[in-house]
C-alpha cells in the first residue's frame, strides 16, 4: 500500500522504508522468537534510528526490501506452531 501510495517516486520510497525499518525489525525478530531462530537481518533492519537516506539509497535498497516482504509473507502463510 505504501508503495502504490508513493507512486515510484524515490524519495517517498526513502520515508517510506525508513519508517518501517522499526515495525519490521521487530516482525522480523517476534517470527524468530516463534521459530526458535535467530532474526534475520537486512539493510532495513540496518536503518532503525537513522532519520533520513538518499534517493538513491532507497532505489537500491527497495527491491530486497519488497523481496523481504513477499518471502515473509509466505513464511507467515505456512507458519505452524507444530513445526
Amino acid at each position: 500500500e505504501g508503495y502504490v501510495e508513493a507512486r515510484g517516486r524515490d524519495d517517498a520510497l526513502a520515508v517510506l522504508i525508513v519508517r518501517s525499518a522499526p515495525a519490521w525489525k521487530s516482525l522480523l525478530e517476534n517470527l524468530a522468537r516463534l521459530e526458535k531462530t535467530s532474526p534475520t537481518a537486512d539493510a532495513v533492519t540496518a536503518l532503525v534510528g537513522v532519520k533520513e537516506i538518499s534517493n538513491e539509497e532507497a532505489a537500491r535498497i527497495f527491491p530486497g526490501y519488497l523481496e523481504s516482504v513477499e518471502t515473509l509473507t509466505r513464511r507467515v502463510d505456512t507458519w505452524s506452531a507444530a513445526k
